[in-house]
Order: C-alpha cells, then structure tokens, then sequence
C-alpha cells in the first residue's frame, strides 16, 4: 500500500523539485514554506474592508510592557541546543558578542497605535526583487531602522489574550513579523530569526526561519524608531 502511494505521487513530487531547482526556486521554497506552517500561500494579501473600517473604530490596547530585567533566553522559550549567535556570521557563533540590536535592547514598550504598515513592517525588498535572502534582508534593515529583538518577540507572544498581535492584524492587515534584532544560532549551528505568524484558528504561533532561505513580500521584518517607543532612561 505505501508503495503504491509512493508511485501515485511520484510524478507531483519530482515537479516540486523541478520548481524548487528553477529559475523562481526562491519563491517556491517561500510558497512550501507558508504551506508547511498552514499558512495561506500562493494568495493575494486581502485587501482592508475600507467600508467597514470607517464604521468600527478599533480601540488600541495599551503599551506593551517589555520586562528587561529577565534578558530573552532561547534555551528556555524555544527548546535545548538554542542560544543566541555570537560573533562574527562567518563563525561558528559561540564565542564573541551577542548580535543583537543594542538600540532594541533598551525598548521597555512598544505603542502598537503608533505603528504603520509601510513605516514598520519592512520587507527589505528593492527594486523589481519578489524574494530576498534572510542574511541580505537583514545587512539592508539593520542600517535603515531598529530592529526589534526576540524579547519584543517574546512579550508580543505571552502577552494575556495576544492583544497587541490582535489589534495589528485587525488594523493593518499583518500575519507575519520577523525580529531580526536577535540572531539565533540553531542545534546543528545555523543562523535563525525568530518570527510571529497569525494561525487559522487567530491566534499567534511562533517558528525559527534559517537565514539562508528566501522572505517575500508577506514576510516582513518589525523596524521601530524613537518615536515609537519608549526607551529604558540610563541610570
């Protein structure tokens, strides 16, 4: 029986590789990847119902409170074997310091009403490019906006009832945030980011994406600036 099923998706299976060696490998390997979590793939991002955003008005939750005194563990929150990359990304990531975004480190809380999809959900996509590399994409972020840590990470994800990611997806549409302001170095050694993604059931779940793989459009990073957060005061 299992050969015979084997054979009867012989054929679909080696189209699937042929797509993922092709010219738009990149932008299958994205698609497989939404497929693989359950997310919607192949879509167009739903348009905002523009009617009946002008009729309901969302209230916004308050602040989010980022608790930095307990610094974000991936052994803990993601499982053995995980840590935070150190040094340099040529590496083997375990001596050297932390790649982090230190001007994220210092965030306390993090206004979601403050947030716009163009100014903070960044793709790093330029040009006519449907698909970029996690390491380019952040080696373009870092340098254009602070790039939120996996703490913001954390605390969107614990946070009672989800409702700051509720409220994000209820007013400007997101699905997907990934928080290139931590590195993460897996099991086997590879450089990983930390991401958030909407769940059919509406709630949040979280995954590690290699670094080496492709993000398209509907996988932005979250950039903030100044003016959208509130900053630790230095003692």
């Amino acid at each position: 029986m299992l050969r015979n099923a084997l054979r009867k998706n012989l054929g679909l299976r080696g189209q699937l590789e042929k797509n993922l060696l092709g010219d738009q490998g990149d932008v299958w390997e994205a698609e497989l990847k939404k497929f693989l979590r359950k997310q919607t793939c192949w879509a167009s991002k739903p348009k905002a119902d523009k009617a009946k955003a002008k009729t309901a008005k969302i209230t916004p939750p308050p602040p989010l409170v980022i608790d930095r005194t307990h610094p974000f563990d991936p052994s803990t929150f993601i499982g053995q074997g995980w840590t935070i990359w150190k040094g340099e990304a040529s590496g083997n990531g375990l001596s050297g310091e932390e790649e982090q975004d230190k001007r994220s480190l210092i965030i306390t809380e993090l206004d979601a009403s403050k947030l716009t999809k163009e100014g903070n959900f960044l793709t790093g996509l330029e040009g006519n490019e449907s698909v970029i590399v996690g390491e380019k994409k952040l080696a373009r972020l870092i340098v254009k906006a602070i790039q939120a840590d996996a703490k913001i990470a954390e605390a969107l994800y614990k946070e009672e009832g989800q409702k700051t990611l509720r409220f994000l997806y209820d007013t400007l549409g997101v699905t997907w945030m990934e928080f290139l302001g931590t590195v993460l170095r897996g099991p086997g050694g590879g450089r990983f980011a930390l991401c958030l993604c909407r769940l059919g059931s509406g709630g949040w779940g979280w995954c590690c994406d290699w670094l080496d793989s492709g993000r398209d459009a509907g996988n932005p990073a979250l950039g903030l600036a100044s003016p959208l957060v509130s900053e630790a005061q230095p003692s």
